[in-house]
């Protein structure tokens, strides 16, 4: 995973936090609120509550939890970007959702925490989402780089409505890397770069590949339904 930022100011992390467990809504709020810069200023424990609110609160951060739905998680983080485009995405997940999570980092999600760790990591998570630096797994910087390549497939597609999304090869390089490696730090040294660098490359990708993909979130939402017999 990526290493925390050195340099903070002194501004509010605003936060909100979507789960549809009362008591894992209150531990991560208690948890993120023990830090002196970090807000939370609301909780919803529903799709329509936390659209809603975000739109209300314009928060920095938001954490999800897939058990809302795997499909409504989707739209909902989409429909959360278009509506408050500055915000950062961090999604509480298990171990058996690997389908929905690499959707859900298609649409938005900056980052990821299984849901038994989320209240010890509230806060370092948080920190990170605000600046931008992704928080990640290699299965999702496997999904990531396969994402672009599926876009480069397509790219020659008439139903391709917008410019896809495209990584140099630089960017190619560094995913290849870290997703051989496992590790920022062993990416870096291997491509004679600082970990910042490394970690600024994958941000890069993130944000290309979500500007992008906030159109076709509805499209990602029905093939899951469709996958699940819906």
């Amino acid at each position: 995973m990526f290493g925390a930022p050195d340099k903070w100011s002194d501004a509010t992390v605003s936060v909100l936090v979507c789960d549809d467990a009362a008591l894992a809504r209150r531990q991560l709020t208690v948890a993120l609120e023990a830090s002196d810069h970090i807000e939370v200023m609301s909780e919803a424990a529903d799709v329509e509550t936390a659209l809603a609110e975000a739109v209300e609160a314009t928060p920095d951060v938001v954490w999800i939890g897939l058990h809302l739905g795997g499909v409504l998680v989707v739209r909902l983080i989409a429909s959360i970007r278009e509506l408050v485009p500055g915000a950062r995405f961090v999604v509480m997940c298990g171990p058996d959702e690997g389908d929905d999570r690499a959707r859900a980092l298609k649409v938005g999600a900056h980052a990821f925490v299984r849901r038994d760790e989320a209240a010890a990591e509230a806060v370092r998570i948080t920190d990170r989402a605000a600046w931008g630096i992704p928080t990640l797994e290699e299965r999702d910087l496997l999904a990531l780089r396969d994402a672009f390549a599926a876009f480069e497939r397509q790219s020659a597609s008439l139903q391709q409505q917008l410019e896809p999304p495209r990584l140099d090869e630089h960017a190619r390089a560094v995913l290849d890397a870290l997703v051989e490696g496992g590790s920022v730090s062993g990416a870096a040294t291997s491509l004679g770069l600082s970990e910042d660098a490394v970690e600024g490359v994958v941000a890069s990708a993130l944000e290309r590949l979500q500007r992008h993909s906030r159109t076709e979130a509805m499209a990602y939402a029905a093939d899951q339904q469709v996958s699940e017999g819906g």
